[in-house]
């Protein structure tokens, strides 16, 4: 059963947090509908295109804590309650990069991977609003992506460890918040920030616009990327076969 409220049923009252996640639940879910995702969900990721979506990915983050940090040096009023450095993601997505770069590719046939045109686009979308006169545009892409980030990382890191047969969490420290002793409370502080939006309704207007856009950008680069149907499903049947077989015995 679909528990999220329809966009429909969005009340005035309701605290701006809500409002935005239901003002955002339709891209929301085009997203989580994109070929890729629903690939990644069933476990096809393979490590090409894992790789393709962290170096994607990774200009994205930095932009986006290059300028929160210089936003909030300069004393945004607005900004300084998303100034979450725990949440930071670009060092994890450096060493995820490594790893799946040195470890899990075949006779370097991916070293020439190179973040697409899509994250680009995203990259300079970033770069202008948080460069602009309404640089709290900036917390649409912090929700769109930390909040994500934060809800279901640990299933995707599960999914992503099996999918690709990856040891010890190496590859996956996209999904791992080291310094976060609380999932549920980061979230709530989160939207704790969000909140101090409500009853400006100019700001609410630009953050949903911008988050609805952010969706947009992350699908554009998940529809770029591609699972490995064929790879995943010889290695669940393989790790099947090893979990009925008894070893053999060596006396």
């Amino acid at each position: 059963m679909n528990r999220k409220t329809p966009k429909n049923q969005v009340k005035q009252n309701d605290c701006f947090s809500i409002r935005l996640r239901c003002s955002t639940q339709e891209v929301h879910s085009l997203a989580e509908q994109t070929g890729f995702i629903r690939g990644f969900l069933r476990g096809t990721a393979s490590h090409q295109s894992y790789l393709q979506l962290l170096l994607d990915l990774l200009p994205v983050y930095q932009e986006m804590e290059y300028h929160l940090d210089r936003l909030c040096e300069l004393d945004s009023k607005i900004l300084i309650p998303f100034h979450f450095r725990e949440l930071y993601r670009s060092e994890a997505l450096k060493r995820d990069i490594d790893y799946i770069s040195d470890c899990c590719t075949e006779n370097g046939q991916l070293a020439n991977l190179r973040a697409s045109a899509h994250s680009s686009e995203y990259v300079e979308r970033v770069r202008s609003v948080a460069l602009s006169a309404e640089p709290v545009r900036l917390v649409g892409h912090l929700y769109t992506r930390y909040l994500g980030d934060l809800s279901g990382g640990q299933i995707l890191a599960k999914i992503a460890r099996n999918s690709m047969r990856l040891d010890c969490n190496r590859g996956l420290d996209f999904y791992e918040f080291e310094q976060i002793k609380n999932i549920a409370a980061m979230k709530k502080s989160f939207r704790a920030a969000l909140d101090t939006l409500e009853g400006d309704a100019i700001l609410e207007e630009i953050v949903t616009e911008e988050a609805i856009l952010s969706f947009r950008y992350n699908i554009d680069i998940f529809n770029s990327l591609r699972g490995n149907p064929l790879v995943s499903i010889w290695r669940n049947f393989h790790s099947f076969i090893k979990q009925r077989v008894p070893a053999r015995s060596h006396a």
